[in-house]
């Protein structure tokens, strides 16, 4: 007798504590909004002492947007019984389309898809198939998770995944979507995908991955870079985009080339910001250091007093003559390692620059042989010594 009291006791206890508890009534309150908030609440302090309370609840709820959010903590919490849990899950899903709120029975699965995916069961992933022809050139956000593992993690699927990411980098009308799909492409093959960022940064129509594509060739030296974004500036529709590719072209590059054809370009430029903009880089362009051998920049700068010539930055035919001799006696000195004749040379051409009228040699022409014609004696002082 006295047993049965203590167990009769013992349940009452245990009812009364349970009872008392502001979570399990929260996850039992009729209204739904309550059970939601509780749900927030578990997920917010993990209070991982719930995951059975959850487990037992998620399939007796009076909506379908609840049965998600439990599955949703479940897999927070990670439940020792998640996948069990999803694979029901993807078997109650076809009700939803009958029960109020409404929940798409596809995405439903899809969802739990995701979650077996990550765990390893690969038993259903025929929905991600399904959802992504359904939903093109959209792509819903499990499923899009989903490609990602399977790129990254499942063999068997790699190809399948990078073609999809493909094309939802080049056709989502999602800017977001189109964006961080060809980062994940790029993260995972680099420069083998270079004709496809040309093709992003010529043809999407979105801003960001057009911008995300420019990075990466930048970034991956693409060789015909220079020429690209000549073409490409003024077919650009977005105005500060312009902007950003004009700076490239002068900053990176900045040979004659591009600024006679960015000079060329400005004033056709229709946003008159971009415009301003760009012609103030123009007034203050400096041509930028190159990262070649001195012999190089000698054989650039060579180059580059021809282009200047006909370009008419060089204005008079003696002055181009004495820029050829200048530089025909600085490469005979460099190959032959005559420090002193070299060093005299450069100086000689640096002090003719500075001499001339600009009649003779316009701004434009002047930035070019000043700026080279230092950075040479920089490199042959940095070689050989200073120049006395």
């Amino acid at each position: 007798m006295n047993t049965l009291i203590t167990i009769i006791l013992v349940l009452t206890f245990t009812i009364l504590v349970r009872s008392q508890d502001p979570i399990l009534e929260g996850l039992d309150d009729p209204n739904p909004l309550v059970r939601q908030r509780t749900l927030a609440l578990i997920e917010e302090d993990l209070l991982y002492q719930y995951i059975p309370a959850l487990e037992t609840r998620i399939f007796n709820q009076p909506a379908p947007f609840l049965e998600w959010e439990y599955l949703l903590l479940l897999e927070h919490l990670n439940s020792p019984n998640l996948e069990t849990i999803a694979v029901q899950f993807i078997e109650v899903a076809d009700t939803f389309e009958t029960q109020f709120p409404y929940k798409d029975p596809l995405e439903s699965k899809v969802l739990a898809t995701r979650i077996l995916i990550l765990l390893e069961n690969y038993t259903t992933i025929d929905l991600i198939f399904e959802i992504i022809e359904r939903d093109k050139p959209d792509v819903n956000q499990d499923a899009f998770s989903s490609l990602i593992e399977m790129l990254n993690n499942i063999p068997a699927y790699e190809e399948y995944a990078k073609q999809e990411l493909l094309y939802i980098a080049s056709n989502n009308n999602n800017d977001f979507d189109g964006y961080y799909a060809l980062h994940v492409l790029r993260l995972k093959y680099g420069s083998e995908l270079m004709s496809d960022y040309i093709n992003y940064f010529e043809n999407s129509p979105h801003l960001t991955v057009r911008m995300l594509a420019l990075d990466l060739l930048h970034k991956k030296n693409y060789v015909n870079l220079q020429s690209l974004l000549i073409e490409r500036l003024p077919l650009e529709p977005d105005w500060s985009f312009r902007g950003s590719i004009f700076a490239l072209i002068l900053e990176k590059f900045g040979e004659p080339s591009d600024l006679i054809a960015v000079i060329n370009y400005q004033p056709n430029e229709p946003n008159a910001t971009t415009r301003t903009l760009m012609a103030y880089s123009i007034d203050n362009f400096i041509p930028p250091r190159p990262t070649v051998s001195t012999s190089v920049m000698i054989d650039n700068l060579i180059s580059y007093t021809h282009e200047l010539y006909l370009y008419g930055w060089i204005t008079q035919t003696p002055v181009y003559q004495q820029y050829l001799s200048y530089l025909a006696d600085i490469e005979e000195a460099y190959d032959r390692q005559k420090v002193n004749a070299l060093c005299i040379n450069l100086n000689d051409l640096l002090d003719y620059t500075e001499g001339l009228h600009i009649s003779l040699l316009t701004e434009e022409g002047y930035k070019f042989m000043h700026y080279h014609g230092t950075y040479i004696k920089e490199n042959v002082e940095a070689e050989f010594g200073p120049c006395e």
